[in-house]
């Protein structure tokens, strides 16, 4: 199956059903999840920061050191590149892109998004600016927030934050993670000029978020139950896992899913792993073919599935951001 047109149902809602979220205001602002995404949410408001510039970030005391998530944009068109979102110091975060401002392309580490700003600083000659959203809770909750953000973005504008999902500009191949075991393989290298570099298309964004996530055409998708269509070994796409009669998932991936589906029934056996109670029950496996699609594209699928169960059901899926 294509992903450049996914199947739509007749009875679809048009493309932009849903309230638009505006990205470039530069005062801090309030939403109302609640309206956004149903009564059922369990998703706090966001409050964001104003805007500021990105070069000494780490320096900058109007960025908090509390937990939360930022957003960051270039200054002269205000197109948004990225939304992340950390456990520790907003300010400490941002901070780790000091690397933008260096002339050599900084590492895919400690911040992926590095390297795409340096190489866009490099075509452009532009710079940056950041605003933060404090939000203190766990993990599973920032990530929930950061998922909804991105396929907000994606439903108003038709394409992801630029450079979210190890995105780089067009021409660019990206440095390597920097970690010992490359070092001592030789295999560290900085990114660099590549005319065969072309960016990864983006997905097309779903028509809406709000649609049934046990549905047989769940999101315009086909899918099919893997007890009837066992996908190959090198079968490509998005799969759910979910219990008989529940309105919600348990699970929602992406990848190679004969593969995935094994490692999480690995999982139903270790007594020391946070997800082994949800994958030890007697779950229905469901998948869609999406072979030749692109691991980048995939993200995008997977981050707009996700969002759709949080719209529909109030939150992740039982088991989703637990690792």
């Amino acid at each position: 199956m294509s992903i450049s047109a996914p199947a739509r149902s007749s009875g679809a809602r048009p493309y932009n059903d849903q309230p638009a979220c505006n990205f470039a205001l530069p005062r801090p602002r309030q939403r109302n999840i609640r309206r956004l995404y149903g009564a059922k949410t369990e998703l706090m408001e966001l409050v964001w920061s104003d805007w500021c510039p990105l070069a000494g970030a780490g320096r900058d005391r109007r960025l908090p050191k509390s937990p939360g998530l930022y957003r960051i944009r270039r200054i002269d068109t205000q197109q948004l590149l990225y939304i992340g979102q950390t456990g520790r110091s907003l300010r400490q975060r941002l901070g780790s892109l000091g690397g933008v401002y260096t002339t050599a392309m900084p590492y895919n580490d400690p911040h992926t998004v590095g390297p795409a700003l340096w190489a866009l600083r490099q075509d452009d000659q532009c710079d940056f600016e950041v605003s933060v959203a404090e939000l203190e809770g766990s993990t599973r909750s920032r990530l929930e927030h950061e998922c909804v953000e991105i396929s907000m973005h994606r439903l108003h504008y038709g394409h992801s934050p630029a450079f979210n999902f190890g995105r780089m500009p067009s021409g660019w191949l990206k440095s390597s993670s920097n970690n010992a075991r490359l070092v001592a393989a030789g295999k560290r290298f900085r990114g660099y000029r590549d005319p065969n570099a072309v960016a990864v298309p983006h997905a097309p964004p779903p028509r809406t978020l709000h649609d049934d996530p046990c549905a047989t055409e769940w999101m315009q998708f086909p899918w099919k139950p893997v007890s009837a269509s066992p996908p190959h070994g090198i079968s490509t796409g998005v799969y759910r896992a979910r219990l008989p009669g529940q309105a919600g998932l348990v699970y929602i991936g992406q990848g190679l899913v004969a593969q995935r589906i094994a490692g999480h029934n690995a999982k139903s056996k270790n007594e020391l792993h946070r997800q082994q109670s949800h994958f030890s029950a007697d779950l229905i496996w469901e998948w869609v073919d999406l072979d030749g699609t692109h691991r980048t594209q995939l993200l995008e699928i997977e981050n707009d599935l996700i969002a759709s169960h949080i719209a529909t059901q109030g939150s992740a899926p039982s088991a989703q951001f637990l690792g």
